[in-house]
């Protein structure tokens, strides 16, 4: 047998009535909750599934661990900073400094919302937020006499679409985390209440991420860029690609004008 309560919902008869007062609200939204969703089934909001479901997930991983924690793609936040770092050389008679260049580096501010549309789900966003800030320390190894020495530095692993990914595999960009991630509750969104404890409806996360690349940066005579076979950093190639499955240098130098004008000039459709 089932019920109906006042906003069409079913309710199974495990559910006791008269715990459920259907001559004023109807039951709680903890009450449908129980209802409508079957055992370790995570009610979720349609925008959520949807993002899910096409792909667009913030996925993090721990390197050291290999455990992985995903989020739908509701960005607040990206920045991505190419910064390139010289210094400077004084020298007798000029007026300005002789600069020398020391590397580019590569880093991401990102910022994230993470909503829930059930108390389900805003356990199950803590439970990932709660690995995340795990993910922040070292792997340690116990030595005979019982000290401890750090095995393994926390390392991470983002991919997000074409943004975020190894320009070479589109796989995860690894990097490290610089100061942690931060957490901030929206208070004007509410909480989920449950036997003592609160979750909040939403909550936003922010990251600062250096990236460590894994593959070669730079131009090959001013014509090839060495960035990864898939195109750096957006995955978009263009004339410059360097696919790596062009000759060797040595081997286009002895090819015939036509051919190696041909091979600097390609074009892809």
């Amino acid at each position: 047998m089932k019920l109906r309560d006042p906003n069409a919902l079913s309710i199974n008869d495990d559910i006791a009535a008269e715990t459920i007062d259907w001559e004023s609200e109807g039951p709680t939204s903890q009450q449908r909750e129980e209802a409508l969703n079957p055992e370790n089934e995570i009610p979720t909001d349609p925008a959520v599934d949807s993002l899910n479901q096409q792909g667009y997930q913030l996925e993090i991983t721990s390197v050291h661990t290999g455990l992985s924690v995903t989020f739908p793609a509701f960005l607040t936040q990206f920045e991505d900073t190419f910064s390139s770092s010289w210094s400077t050389v004084e020298a007798y008679g000029r007026m300005d400094t002789m600069p020398v260049y020391q590397n580019t580096r590569r880093s991401i501010n990102l910022g994230w919302d993470v909503p829930s549309f059930s108390i389900t789900e805003a356990k199950n966003n803590f439970r990932k937020l709660a690995m995340l800030e795990k993910f922040l320390y070292p792997e340690f190894d116990s030595g005979d006499l019982g000290a401890t020495t750090i095995k393994t530095a926390p390392l991470f692993r983002i991919k997000f679409a074409n943004l975020i990914m190894n320009a070479d595999n589109e796989k995860g960009l690894l990097g490290y985390i610089n100061g942690g991630f931060s957490t901030s509750p929206d208070v004007d969104q509410g909480f989920h209440m449950d036997k003592g404890k609160i979750y909040p409806k939403l909550f936003s996360l922010s990251v600062q991420f250096t990236v460590l690349h894994e593959h070669s940066l730079g131009w090959e005579n001013g014509t090839k860029f060495r960035g990864g076979t898939a195109g750096f950093p957006y995955g978009q190639q263009d004339p410059t690609t360097n696919l790596g499955k062009t000759l060797s240098q040595e081997k286009n130098e002895q090819a015939p004008d036509n051919v190696r004008e041909s091979r600097n000039n390609l074009i892809l459709e």
